[in-house]
């Protein structure tokens, strides 16, 4: 159904919101180590641990200490398998809520004209969206909380488009599914780290990508020619 709107509002995207596809539609086109495209990806990996830090700061306010933060990502610690099919099913969720956003800011946008009001907007609908955090306990923290998180996320995408909405997704769940802890020893570490050390690299590789046909340590003089 996502794919089907894509498809439908593509070409309204392409004529009054144009920037916001350009390196989605490079990603698409095969151009994965364009230069723009892997700048998006690493803007997107900033603001999703960007993100992630929002969430568990949020939590260590009104969560119980003494469990595990992210339990459901021992799931991704049961083996090979479950690891890679965990991760695979986190950039699925990317790529459908990332389009579902992307299409639902389009719509806002098209009706209030402006941009801030837009991001706005599209993020009270968001929070209503949630739905428990009105009645939560603590919804004094938690919607001040999502209301900068989603007010951020809506913001990237007007500036930076569809792509590094994805790759903000994608990351900040990647990261809230990885389990480590102080004792590395345990039967989980391994792959809470190897999780760990892939995001590194991918965060690295766009980093060198992004520079195009610059240098990351070069002559100073030749780069200013």
């Amino acid at each position: 159904i996502i794919w089907l709107l894509y498809l439908a509002l593509e070409p309204a995207v392409r004529a009054r919101w144009p920037h916001s596809i350009v390196t989605w539609n490079r990603l698409l086109a095969g151009r994965s180590l364009d230069p723009q495209v892997c700048s998006h990806v690493l803007i997107g990996a900033a603001v999703g641990c960007l993100m992630w830090s929002l969430f568990s700061l949020a939590g260590l306010l009104v969560g119980d200490r003494n469990i595990l933060s992210s339990p459901s990502g021992l799931y991704f610690a049961e083996g090979t398998r479950q690891w890679i099919g965990g991760y695979a099913t986190n950039l699925g969720h990317a790529l459908v809520i990332g389009l579902a956003f992307f299409f639902a800011l389009f719509c806002v946008r098209t009706l209030l004209k402006r941009d801030w009001p837009a991001a706005l907007a599209a993020s009270l609908v968001g929070i209503w969206i949630e739905g428990g955090l009105v009645g939560s306990e603590h919804w004094q923290i938690m919607i001040p909380v999502y209301l900068a998180i989603y007010f951020g996320l809506f913001l990237v995408m007007l500036r930076f488009g569809l792509l590094a909405v994805i790759s903000t997704l994608f990351f900040v769940n990647g990261l809230q599914s990885i389990v480590v802890g102080l004792d590395w020893t345990t039967w989980y570490a391994p792959y809470g780290l190897v999780s760990l050390v892939c995001f590194l690299a991918i965060a690295i590789g766009a980093f060198w990508r992004s520079l195009g046909s610059l240098t990351l340590f070069g002559d100073r003089a030749e780069q200013s020619t």
